[in-house]
């Protein structure tokens, strides 16, 4: 189906005279809908159109370029006669006759007229014999000329390599010599009468003029390859021909090319894909820089006078001393604390390594941090316990085909690694509890060597949501 040229739309009603001729009266709704609705149609009208040209891929449909291609030029005028051909060589002569009476010598024969003109014929495809069969499967009438042998071959019809014997091309093939005439009776001897001569073979005529040339589809553009004038390329969605030959100059330079058919317009936008899994934790950013200092507060009333040496030592820090060490209880109204005192209780409130793990409240020690990322072996069991608040970072080495438990005691937000090694034996297989999740929805495979280590990356998302990602094969 061809689908009609694109008409331009045309306003029917003009929203601005609407505005400042009634300020406070709304657009009318039906006015909005239908100039929308011409707009709207007229964009569907040109995108069929267009489609009629040019695929989704972006390249010009085979029928489209083949139209392309212009008419076959007339048929030329014949051309002049050429000179007559060298006469034939004499046939051969008949047996002689009885010897008859002498008669007079006959006057020789007019010349014969010249034939017409043969018409203009062009095979479909010319070239070596042997391949004739490459065009088997032409329809009936394809012409096919065999430039070692001069001969010509016919499709006799549609079905694959039915065709007809080979004839001379350009030429006829030689006459059958006629068959001998009944001997006459006899007569007086006579003179033989001289052969007349052979008419001379008609002049073929021109060659018709070669029509117009059609482009040479070259697909997408590329600044390396020579183009010459005719060749067709697709840049950027858009169609152009070379009117210049050239190498390397874009096909949006009008000296060398001109444009066949444009890109048509970008498509509505699809709807919005769902969220992609959370990535990993990115590293921690630099610390931006320090802040203005701000304005010095005024300052605060004086404070009474304490005499230090009048106080007495308390050499125990007991809980109850930090939490009423401001309070005016007339218990606490007379001591006093040295710093090693003080330090010693600090100390004593750090939490460990273990602390860190299991999210207990303490005293966090830059020496314990470092403590806590250190690996922790999980025990090998059919199902492997999977206790987050044992460690951040762990080991495991499989001593046989093994399932990854849930985790226990998660908490969001905890990210780690989980060494994972393949026993003497190797080829240990690991499967994952519902709660682990991967990349795609698919649980990773571990790499199978015997010794070999696999590290599973993990991040908590929520209770029973771990995302894992899996390098394999680490040195």
């Amino acid at each position: 189906m061809v689908e009609p040229v694109p008409t331009k739309p045309a306003r029917a009603f003009s929203f601005t005279n609407h505005q400042v001729a009634q300020p406070t009266t709304p657009l009318p709704g039906s006015s909005v809908d239908n100039e929308l609705d011409k707009t709207n149609s007229s964009v569907a009208d040109i995108i069929d159109f267009v489609r009629q040209v040019i695929d989704d891929d972006g390249t010009i449909k085979a029928e489209a370029a083949a139209s392309l291609v212009g008419p076959t030029g007339p048929t030329g005028p014949t051309g002049a006669t050429g000179p007559q051909g060298p006469e034939g060589a004499a046939g051969e002569q008949g047996p002689a006759g009885a010897t008859g009476a002498t008669g007079a010598t006959g006057p020789q024969g007019p010349q014969g007229i010249q034939g017409p003109a043969g018409q203009s014929f062009t095979p479909d495809a010319i070239g070596p014999a042997a391949d004739q069969s490459l065009y088997d499967a032409e329809l009936a009438g394809f012409a096919f000329l065999d430039a070692t042998n001069g001969l010509i071959y016919f499709k006799l019809s549609n079905t694959s390599g039915d065709w007809s014997t080979g004839a001379m091309f350009g030429r006829g093939p030689q006459g059958i010599q006629g068959i001998q005439g009944e001997q006459g009776p006899a007569g007086a001897t006579g003179a033989t009468g001289p052969q007349g001569i052979q008419g001379i073979q008609g002049a073929t005529g021109a060659t018709g003029a070669t029509g117009a040339k059609g482009l040479s589809w070259r697909g997408a553009y590329s600044g390396g390859t020579a183009y010459d004038v005719d060749d067709a390329v697709s840049y950027n969605g858009s169609a152009y021909i070379c009117i210049l030959a050239s190498t390397g100059n874009l096909p949006t330079d009008g000296t060398y090319w001109q444009l066949l058919a444009a890109k048509g317009d970008t498509g509505a936008q699809g709807p919005q894909g769902d969220p992609g899994a959370t990535g990993a934790t990115g590293a921690t950013g630099a610390t931006g820089p320090t802040g203005a200092t701000g304005a010095t507060g005024p300052t605060g009333p004086a404070g009474p006078v304490v005499d230090l040496s009048a106080l007495t030592e308390d050499t125990t820090l007991l809980d109850d001393d930090i939490g009423h060490s401001q309070s005016s209880d007339a218990s606490y109204a007379n001591r006093k604390w040295k710093f090693s005192t003080l330090l010693t209780y600090i100390l004593g409130k750090a939490a460990s390594a273990a602390n860190f793990r299991a999210n207990t409240n303490g005293l966090l020690g830059v020496n314990n941090v470092w403590s806590s990322a250190a690996e922790v072996t999980l025990t090998d069991a059919a199902t492997i316990a999977v206790d987050m608040s044992t460690f951040l970072n762990a080991v495991i080495t499989l001593g046989g085909n093994r399932t990854l438990g849930q985790p226990s005691n998660v908490k969001v937000g905890q990210s780690g690694v989980i060494r994972i090694v393949q026993d003497a034996t190797g080829s240990r297989t690991l499967a994952y509890h519902a709660d682990w999740e991967f990349a795609g929805g698919t649980a990773p495979v571990l790499s199978s060597t015997a010794g070999a280590n696999d590290l599973l990356f993990y991040q908590v998302l929520a209770a029973n949501r771990i995302f894992g990602s899996l390098v394999k094969a680490v040195a």
